[in-house]
């Protein structure tokens, strides 16, 4: 790898949580068109926002201090650590134990505020219907955690361009992005995410392309 790859690695952690200048994001963006690599890792933080916003909202109603700037470097470590340990595992498992080490990293800076709940409740898999204009087709499996929601997606005949992002829409109308990944040279797409929305708050999840139009929502 390059050092200018090697440096657009370490931004990936600051580009989702939005904390880059317009011209950083930019140079990001513009690497991440061309680096499957970076695609890869970059879907794998889509559960930080989440675990963050869930973990502060802890703190908020526990009245304590607001998370320490080391929060996020040691949040993304653990995540980049993870996911190096486990890769000869399922797809699953290692979702899994990625998400525990994330949230027991959170749950390190913040004194334990984060539980997890070693038996989560698994919904059936939810069928997805395609948008009007698109021939997609695919299911997401839904799984309540104490935190929110994981959201397993397996997609086929995505269009074979162009990068897609995963919303989770709660009831309210509350939207947060669950999973962010590239196309494939077959439209086919296996892909984990997670939202800090409760599973019973949860209303569906949407699959849409990089300039907004919807291809795929789960069916209720």
């Amino acid at each position: 790898m390059s050092p200018e790859h090697d440096a657009m690695r370490l931004q990936l952690g600051a580009y989702v949580l939005g904390g880059l200048s317009a011209a950083d994001r930019a140079a990001v963006e513009a690497h991440l068109a061309s680096c499957v690599a970076c695609r890869d890792e970059l879907s794998s933080f889509a559960v930080v926002p989440a675990l963050l916003a869930r973990a502060r909202d802890t703190v908020r109603d526990s009245a304590a201090a607001e998370p320490p700037p080391e929060l996020l470097p040691r949040l993304v470590e653990a995540v980049r650590a993870e996911r190096s340990t486990v890769r000869r595992h399922a797809r699953r498992l290692r979702l899994a134990t990625a998400l525990t080490a994330a949230a027991a990293a959170v749950a390190l800076v913040l004194s334990g505020v984060v539980l997890l709940d070693p038996f989560p409740d698994r919904d059936p898999t939810t069928p997805m219907t395609a948008a009007q204009g698109f021939t997609a087709s695919g299911s997401a499996e839904l799984e309540a955690r104490p935190w929110g929601t994981t959201i397993v997606l397996d997609l086929w005949h995505l269009p074979r361009d162009g990068r897609f992002v995963a919303w989770a829409v709660a009831a309210d109308g509350r939207r947060e992005q669950a999973a962010i990944w590239g196309s494939t040279p077959n439209g086919r797409a296996r892909v984990d995410g997670a939202t800090s929305i409760p599973r019973t708050e949860l209303g569906r999840v949407e699959v849409v392309t990089e300039t907004g139009q919807t291809v795929l929502v789960t069916t209720t």
